[in-house]
């Protein structure tokens, strides 16, 4: 945490030093992402229009990619084209740290991210595992007004972000090579070596589960599963086990164990330059659209969900609420004190009771 607050705090000390060099000299940055143009006054005939990188971490097929795309096009047309914003997908600015930094910086503007917990771990709250199960619960969970997003964007505030609202993708499952051992029961071994994503997040839960875990990086992942060197795989919904692992993917189990949600960020620099009525419109629109999410979200999902067992011939299993219930208070008893020392005292309850409307 120490190196990368310390990283960008040199690199924000570098920019400072190059802009006081240029002196009286023309400003070499291109007017469209200049930080001296646009005041943040509300005189649209002084306005000089911007052009906003986004950075986004998802591909073409993804719920989150079809959200942002529809974001650009409604926001350069409700702002008249003052904003224009390119989309940059497949994490073509680079991978989501990187991005994270570099919003801080401005060097880009806008972005679609995972929350990078090594600045506070509130930024990785909105995946943490059993917060939830179904999606109608997700609005209520990542609702603008709730106990995440203001959590979050307290933690964004004091970095030079502004929080604009939660993307949750899909809740993630285990795909297997053969059958689980008592796949409806907490905390039994299951007899599957899983490769899980590294944080604890994933890992604890899976865990709790009864998996044992392995740390396969996501890229060697496949070829893990072909030969046998793991036997399952978690960290994926739907979309990415049919899309990515289908041909080797015998089972998937539907534990429900973490619902994926994204963040859709803007730099505090750039969001300052813009009219106040471009900042009201903006905000709608993404508020909006955010809303949309689960619904559309779900939808994508059902249709992965067959797609996996007409294309793949994959066995899903799904659970009954009873059992999801199970698998929940397990993880809260077991894994949630584990997470706690990660968060302020009381925080996870606090999230719980607000999504129970507690």
């Amino acid at each position: 945490m120490q190196k990368r607050k310390l990283s960008a705090l040199i690199l924000t000390f570098a920019l400072a030093l190059s802009l006081a060099a240029c002196g009286g000299q023309a400003d070499p940055t291109p007017p469209a992402q200049s930080a001296s143009i646009n005041s943040g006054g509300d005189d649209v005939s002084a306005f000089t229009p911007v052009t906003w990188k986004f950075g986004n971490q998802h591909n073409a097929q993804q719920i989150a990619t079809v959200i942002d795309k529809e974001l650009v096009e409604e926001i350069e047309a409700a702002t008249e084209g003052r904003v224009k914003i390119e989309l940059y997908t497949d994490s073509a600015l680079g991978d989501y740290t990187s991005v994270f930094d570099e919003l801080m910086l401005n060097t880009v503007q806008m972005a679609h991210i995972t929350g990078v917990d090594t600045y506070d771990g509130r930024l990785n709250a909105a995946m943490i595992p059993y917060l939830m199960t179904d999606w109608d619960q997700c609005n209520r969970a990542y609702r603008a007004d709730g106990y995440i997003f203001s959590q979050v964007s307290e933690v964004l505030d004091g970095l030079g972000i502004r929080l604009m609202g939660f993307c949750p993708e899909d809740f993630v499952g285990i795909g297997t090579q053969k059958p689980a051992t008592a796949a409806n029961v907490p905390g039994v071994e299951k007899d599957i070596l899983c490769r899980v994503p590294m944080l604890d997040v994933f890992a604890l839960s899976t865990k709790d589960l009864g998996f044992r875990c392995s740390s396969i990086a996501y890229s060697d992942s496949y070829a893990a599963l072909q030969t046998g060197v793991v036997e399952g795989m978690d960290g994926n919904g739907a979309l990415a086990t049919c899309t990515a692992f289908g041909d080797v993917t015998k089972y998937f189990y539907d534990y429900k164990h973490l619902c994926e949600s994204t963040m859709i960020l803007i730099s505090a620099q750039a969001w300052d330059q813009l009219l106040p009525q471009d900042q009201e419109a903006i905000t709608k629109i993404i508020y909006a659209k955010c809303e949309e999410i689960p619904a559309r979200a779900e939808a994508l999902e059902n249709e992965y969900m067959e797609k996996m067992k007409t294309d793949y011939n994959i066995e899903i299993v799904r659970f009954t609420d009873e059992e999801l219930n199970a698998f929940a208070e397990s993880c809260r008893e077991n894994v949630w004190p584990q997470l706690a020392k990660s968060y302020p005292e009381g925080f996870l309850d606090n999230i719980l009771a607000d999504i129970q409307g507690g």
